[in-house]
């Protein structure tokens, strides 16, 4: 299916109407609000659209930055998203990525994890990773990664592959640019490989002018259920000595704990950490490990350890690290659980970088909330900007990120969201983009809303195929089914949820015998019934 239009989601009214009621009664009073500045959907039921990609970059050159989202569970195969930023942003995706769906190829859940990695060939644009970690043919999972180079031209082909060594090795669990670690110029990048009988493999990969997919640097765990990883391991430099740093992870499946490695940059990189930070809470363990920019403006990069339902531990960079936090940050009204998941920028365009957190109320509903701390002299550990739905099971800010879309020099904030709308039910994921500035919504062009639903099949009488072309003036469950004249179902071509806009999909009529078919939209209330000729 190839989506043509998708301008704006239905359900946005539904989530302001919360947030205004949230609002009347909710405790936080040391705050002020994030401003929302426009939502944006999956296509369908189930797609987890919320898989924002970590780091941020400008894909097309054009000198704003972008958005990047995973959809694991959409099509066949997972997509992902890219969304241009502008002066005049808008929520029409750009360019569309999607996993391989060759017939010997299962659900991989492209998109699970995406990263803006940089520059990594020294071409003047930004680049992108993309994991599809159950990427399986034959039932044989290896998973793959993909990178995509950025580009001008709007290509959306990988260009370079990279594959599991074994099975069940999951190539692409996660993804992840680091900087510039071995200070040659070109910005390096992670692969994660975490195979079923577990020690896990990090694999570091120099950039170059023409980088290749065979790994330089390979960090094993040191036992068999050791598992290396990391979250978001990109840490700029913390003891200021010209070398980006990197942030990893080493779990223990024995004893249920996460320690914190930080690897120094150089001129040659090993697999020693240079600094080792143990869990000291071993029910609350390391849920994410971050870097912070530079929150203090100290001229060092700092980090973030987010201890799972208790803390939030921060670091400060110096010339000589060590392993005692500077501040920790503690759940306060109306948020009590806090630490799975973080990103950073400069929100307020005071040029000091400033941190986002998830925070959470341990009720059972998962509303989610998004929490800015802003950075400089006086930061401290109470936040600064709060924002929430109110709406149970929305699952916001599971995900969260920052890019500059508008090229004001002040980022916006990104926080996904699962949206599961019930215990059992699950919405196509979305995204919130919210803002420190009041500024204008993302305009709504009326022109690209279609009015009404119809829907058209071209060409008509047609042998072996036509073309569907709908359309939706509304969020709604969709199917699009055809029958022949006696009634008898040949074929479902649509059947889930679908957001406002223009869509097509193609019907294949090859094992078909000449004659009249029947095609049927049901759209919400809507229903629309046509006729077509197959004429070979």
């Amino acid at each position: 299916m190839i989506i043509i239009i998708k301008k704006y989601q239905c359900i946005a009214a539904k989530i302001l109407t919360a947030m205004l009621i949230a609002a009347c009664f909710s405790a936080h009073v040391f705050a002020e609000d994030f401003n929302l500045i426009t939502i944006a959907s999956g296509d369908s039921i189930g797609d987890e659209f919320c898989h924002l990609a970590t780091g941020h970059g400008d894909f097309n050159g054009d000198g704003y930055e972008d958005i990047l989202v995973g959809a694991p569970g959409g099509g066949e195969s997972g997509y992902a998203k890219m969304f241009f930023g502008s002066a005049s942003f808008d929520t029409i995706p750009d360019l569309v990525f999607y996993g391989e769906t060759d017939s010997l190829v299962y659900s991989s859940l492209f998109g699970s994890s995406c990263a803006f990695a940089g520059d990594v060939n020294g071409d003047g644009f930004d680049d992108i990773l993309i994991g599809a970690p159950e990427h399986c043919i034959w039932g044989l999972c290896t998973g793959r990664a993909y990178l995509y180079y950025g580009n001008d031209t709007y290509d959306s082909d990988p260009d370079l592959i990279f594959y599991g060594e074994g099975l069940w090795y999951r190539m692409g669990l996660n993804v992840s640019g680091v900087g510039d670690i071995n200070n040659d110029s070109y910005d390096d990048w992670l692969i994660l490989s975490v195979n079923t009988y577990p020690t896990g493999r990090i694999y570091l990969y120099f950039g170059s002018e023409q980088p290749d997919n065979i790994y330089d640097v390979c960090f094993v765990g040191e036992s068999y259920y050791d598992v290396m990883g990391f979250y978001k391991p990109f840490l700029g430099d913390v003891n200021n000595d010209g070398f980006d740093d990197m942030l990893l992870g080493s779990a223990s499946y024995e004893t249920y704990t996460v320690t914190a490695e930080i690897h120094l940059g150089g001129a040659t990189i090993d697999t020693v950490a240079d600094l080792l930070i143990n869990n000291s809470l071993p029910d609350h363990y390391f849920s994410e490990l971050a870097g912070a920019g530079d929150i203090n403006n100290d001229g060092y990069c700092d980090w973030i350890l987010g201890q799972y339902r208790e803390a939030t531990l921060i670091y400060f960079g110096s010339d000589t690290l060590d392993n005692v936090s500077d501040l920790t940050i503690v759940p306060e009204p109306p948020c009590d659980v806090l630490g799975a998941s973080s990103a950073c920028g400069d929100i307020d365009g005071d040029g000091i970088s400033d941190i986002l957190l998830k925070g959470a109320i341990d009720d059972g509903n998962f509303t989610g909330q998004v929490l800015g701390f802003l950075g400089g002299g006086n930061l401290d550990n109470q936040y600064d900007y709060f924002f929430d739905t109110g709406i149970s099971h929305q699952n916001l800010g599971n995900y969260l990120t920052v890019s500059d879309i508008n090229g004001d020099s002040i980022c916006e904030v990104i926080a996904g969201a699962y949206q599961r709308e019930s215990s059992t039910h699950w919405g196509p994921g979305q995204i919130f983009i919210l803002s420190t500035q009041l500024i204008p919504s993302v305009e709504i062009t009326e022109k690209n809303v279609p009015q009404d639903f119809r829907v058209t099949s071209h060409p008509n009488p047609f042998n072996p195929s036509t073309t569907f072309s709908f359309t939706l003036p509304e969020a709604v469950q969709v199917s699009l089914t055809v029958y022949d004249i006696g009634g008898r179902l040949v074929g479902t071509l649509v059947d889930g949820y679908r957001n406002a806009g223009t869509y097509q999909t193609e019907f294949h009529a090859e094992g078909l015998a000449s004659g009249v078919y029947l095609y049927h939209l049901s759209a919400g209330e809507h229903r629309t019934t046509g006729k077509m000729a197959l004429m070979k």
